[in-house]
């Protein structure tokens, strides 16, 4: 039988014994019932994996003792998804538990100059990807970014293949290759209202791709689910 699998983000290395956060004392104790012998696992988001015995079992401050220790690195190819949060939270909300259960790497909220949402709730969309990487018994959080202009995500992200994701009349634009190569990628994703004139010269200036993701017209969080299987898969 599988063991539950837990997020504790800071654990040294040195401790055999320690205590679990209160949300997860809650969750092991009141939710699962876990006893004092049982075994769970615990994971910090960066491929460590523990597993641990329970020699204190309270709802607030559960402590436990460390039986094993392992790290896995990532198999995940190297993924950006740059979107803009949609004006509907709970849409956005759905697309980044999705992006977390296929493997992207990186999240970046990103603000373009039509977009309707200009503030987010990073840590309900922090603790979302969490509940994601958990639920998926994955150990590699992906990395989530505060809301970040579009003129400072060209200009500052690196990766080998760059694209961009929009609906005008293009003579340059094609369709989104599948993924080929192992080498680095972003795509950014527009509003429903997309991209710019101007942020399209922009991102073409710092030799991003201009890309359709297919003959109809996407919402945004459609759009970013379909890249993220397209360059992954």
């Amino acid at each position: 039988m599988q063991l539950p699998l837990f997020y504790e983000p800071q654990i040294a290395k040195d401790l055999s014994t320690f205590n679990l956060s209160e949300n997860s004392s809650k969750h092991c104790v009141q939710v699962l019932r876990m006893k004092i012998g049982d075994r769970l696992h615990i994971t910090d988001g960066l491929g460590n994996l523990l597993t641990v015995r329970i020699i204190s079992a309270h709802k607030k401050n559960c402590s436990v003792k460390m039986l094993d220790r392992k790290f896995f690195p990532s198999d995940r190819k190297n993924l950006c998804i740059a979107i803009t949060p949609t004006k509907n939270s709970a849409r956005m909300e759905w697309l980044l538990e999705k992006l977390t259960e296929i493997g992207v790497t990186k999240i970046i909220l990103m603000q373009c100059e039509h977009s309707e949402r200009l503030n987010i709730r990073y840590e309900r969309l922090h603790h979302i990807l969490i509940s994601a990487m958990l639920q998926s018994q994955q150990l590699h959080l992906p990395q989530l970014s505060e809301l970040t202009s579009f003129e400072q995500v060209i200009s500052k992200e690196n990766y080998a293949e760059k694209y961009i994701a929009h609906c005008a009349d293009d003579a340059e634009k094609a369709i989104l290759p599948t993924n080929k190569t192992e080498q680095s990628k972003i795509i950014l994703i527009g509003p429903e209202g997309d991209f710019s004139p101007h942020e399209i010269a922009l991102s073409k200036a710092h030799k991003y791709i201009p890309v359709s993701l297919g003959e109809t017209r996407l919402r945004t969080e459609t759009a970013g689910l379909v890249a993220a299987v397209l360059l992954l898969h």
